[in-house]
């Protein structure tokens, strides 16, 4: 921050002369706030350019918000204490770091609600995957739904022909939508429903309006795919200035940005550490759940018929401890590459937590025998986080709602979601996560791992109906990450978890460095274990709640009493272990109800 005026100013031409400045002692680990006032040139600076202007000059977990010339940056400082003159921009400047409680403070006891501290006594380990200074939607992205009721139907390969016969109404979104298209600024416009293509062939690229206008569906096949549209444009600008128009047009049932999902796991270091997994008993995680004894219980009955879908990175379907039953990964009308390949690993370590092989020998072993469909929600192109001072891999916003919507249709029992973002949903992912509720689809989601920057709320977990799952450590309290909210059901083991890998080698991200012409490129990956590997999250911790409530659907739907989502919350959370760190409360915002126990969940 206090290099950000020699940074951004125009190189011809001198700062004019001003008192002196304001000093200011910025000190290592801290966290700052500020708030940054542009220039007449600097205020077209994207915030990824100041956010990046900023990392380079010694922070760390940059975020930037606002536009034009007020601007609100996050940082952390990574270099030495130092004190130095204030750029005359930044105002307003607070550290936000948290402070330590006194010695000797006062601590209630058995209060109804302990609320968690999101504070920690250290530093957080660099293998946690965190959302902090990642963005909070996607650049130049929206997602549209168009009223049912003025949607027309055209064959596939003859919208362009019935678009011509019957013109779209002149409103004030479309004729924007018409405007930048003809400006060559709409990239291009993407159906939820994939558009099927010939003999392999792309889709024919048809006029944006028609696009969003016509559909290939019938009226008695609508469904919640059914004029649901993305529209990726070249500029944010433009963006905000489509969605304000799409927004007033009466066409529109909704419009809005596109929030961006994440990981919720550990991120490893380097491979080549340990590719075999310890003896069983040395699985702490299905010890501290009681799950040989759940096993050997009277009331235990295998998920063999339960489906599990596992919405994530992808999985080595090939893993000698994995049996997977259905693998969703292709997407041929998306412009971004998508293989079969779980590149970062992060699936195939969540599908072994819920279903890896049982008694296969000296290997990890599964949560329960249920049938595994994994969706890949990921695509393979990695994505410039300038605040990390890396290329990261987002959740696919298309192959996401994708997903979701082929578990409507082809109905599964429990959905694994170890992703979040701190973007609450837009209408179409909160209409999407309706309906499977009410479909009877129990949903378990990671809280998240930013608990060091005060546990801002994550999304999915948040969203009303869904389990959210906290994580804790082998001492049974909540990790350094976990975050805290009042949204919480249950904790689960989700430190040290060893499970599965893919066989083949990858990455969970690049290093990020500036090439000749000056622009940013993935540099050196950061390579990932191979076969199998003990990661941190609460990506780690919901796959072991997930697993649990199969169980509990197996045990139900055997008694011909199947309970709804509902209900296997509540079972959750009535059966888990009341742990020291909740002070005797029945809830905390740290552990929700308590830490995760199948052998009371299926008592």
């Amino acid at each position: 921050m206090l290099a950000l005026l020699a940074a951004l100013a125009p190189a011809d031409k001198a700062p004019a002369a001003q008192a002196p400045a304001t000093r200011f002692t910025v000190r290592t680990g801290h966290r700052y706030r500020a708030t940054i006032s542009l220039g007449p040139l600097e205020r077209f600076a994207g915030n990824d350019t100041v956010a990046g202007v900023l990392g380079g000059y010694g922070f760390s977990n940059v975020v930037v918000t606002g536009s034009g010339a007020t601007r609100y940056a996050e940082a952390t400082w990574s270099g030495p204490d130092t004190t130095a003159p204030v750029d005359a921009r930044l105002s307003d400047i607070t550290d936000t770091s948290p402070v330590a409680a006194p010695q000797g403070a006062f601590v209630p006891s058995a209060p109804a609600v302990v609320r968690g501290d999101t504070s920690t006594s250290g530093r957080v380990a660099a293998s946690v995957f965190t959302a902090q200074s990642l963005p909070e939607h996607h650049d130049g992205l929206l997602v549209v739904k168009m009223r049912q009721e003025t949607l027309r139907y055209a064959p596939e390969g003859a919208m362009m022909a019935a678009a011509a016969a019957a013109p779209a109404p002149e409103t004030q979104g479309l004729d924007a939508l018409s405007f930048f298209e003809r400006a060559g600024r709409v990239k291009q416009v993407i159906p939820l429903r994939e558009r099927p293509a010939p003999d392999g062939a792309s889709p024919a690229r048809v006029e944006a309006v028609t696009a969003l206008t016509f559909t290939a569906r019938r009226p008695e096949q609508a469904d919640s795919t059914t004029g649901v549209r993305f529209i990726e444009m070249s500029s944010e600008g433009d963006t905000r200035q489509l969605l304000d128009a799409l927004a007033g047009d009466p066409n529109v049932h909704s419009v809005s940005q596109v929030p961006i999902r994440y990981l919720a796991a550990r991120r490893p270091g380097r491979a080549g550490i340990q590719a075999t997994p310890p003896a069983a008993p040395a699985l702490w995680n299905l010890e501290r759940i009681r799950w040989a004894q759940a096993r050997q219980s009277a009331t235990f009955e295998e998920a063999r018929d339960i489906r599990v879908a596992v919405l994530d990175t992808g999985v080595d379907d090939a893993h000698p401890d994995l049996e997977i039953d259905q693998y969703h990964w292709q997407h041929g009308d998306l412009a971004r590459r998508v293989t079969k390949s779980d590149i970062i690993g992060h699936g195939t370590h969540v599908a072994g937590t819920i279903a890896a092989r049982i008694d296969n020998g000296p290997s990890v072993q599964g949560i329960c025998a249920c049938k595994l469909s994994v969706f890949k929600i990921f695509d393979d192109e990695p994505t410039d986080a300038p605040g990390q001072g890396a290329f990261v891999y987002y959740v696919n916003p298309v192959m996401y709602r994708r997903a979701l919507s082929a578990c409507i249709e082809n109905p599964v029992d429990v959905i694994n979601l170890s992703i979040g973002g701190p973007a609450p949903p837009d209408a179409t992912e909160r209409y999407l996560f309706e309906q499977l509720l009410e479909a009877g689809v129990t949903i378990c989601a990671a809280m998240g791992n930013e608990r060091q920057y005060h546990s801002p709320t994550s999304y999915p977990a948040a969203i009303p109906g869904v389990i959210a799952v906290g994580a804790t450590g082998l001492d049974d309290r909540v990790t350094a990450f976990s975050n805290s909210g009042t949204h919480i059901a249950v904790a689960a083991p989700g430190k040290a978890i060893w499970s599965t890998l893919p066989t083949y080698s990858g990455q969970t991200r690049f290093d990020r460095t500036l090439g000749p012409d000056g622009l940013p490129k993935p540099a050196a990956p950061v390579r990932r274990e191979l076969n199998y590997d003990a990661w941190d999250g609460t990506s780690m911790a919901t796959p072991h709640v997930s697993g649990c409530a199969a169980l509990f659907l197996a045990r139900g739907i055997a008694a011909k009493q199947r309970p709804t989502p509902a209900q296997v919350r509540e079972a959750l959370m009535k059966s888990a272990d009341k742990v020291p760190g909740m002070g005797g409360a029945d809830f905390s915002t740290d552990y929700g109800a308590g830490r995760l126990n199948l052998l009371n969940l299926l008592a």
